[in-house]
């Protein structure tokens, strides 16, 4: 028993580092995808920001991460949905059952 205890644990801390890291990469994601949309202008220095570099790093530099933390947010949320596949099944046959 002390032997599935343990692999119970050890389960649910990679599911907990495996949400965490998901929903750090999309702060990571919704925050520069608006850095990008206010305050730098697509373009050369024309269009809706004031900006041609924000914190030392061009658009292009801010668009190298918002991609990058894109990509990590869904490949974990894809294993996220892995992990939980059985409760949305099991969800979702309780949410559309005929009672």
């Amino acid at each position: 028993m002390a032997y599935s205890g343990a692999k119970n644990m050890s389960k649910q801390k990679i599911k907990y580092v495996v949400d965490v890291i998901t929903f750090l990469s999309f702060l990571v994601t919704a925050i520069t995808g608006l850095v990008i949309f206010l305050f730098l202008p697509p373009g050369e220095g024309r269009g809706r920001g004031v900006h041609n570099t924000l914190l030392g790093w061009g658009r292009h530099d801010w668009g190298t991460i918002h991609d990058g933390a894109g990509v990590v947010m869904i490949i974990f949320a894809l294993i996220h949905v892995i992990f939980y596949w059985k409760v949305f099944v099991a969800t979702t046959k309780n949410f559309f059952k005929n009672n």
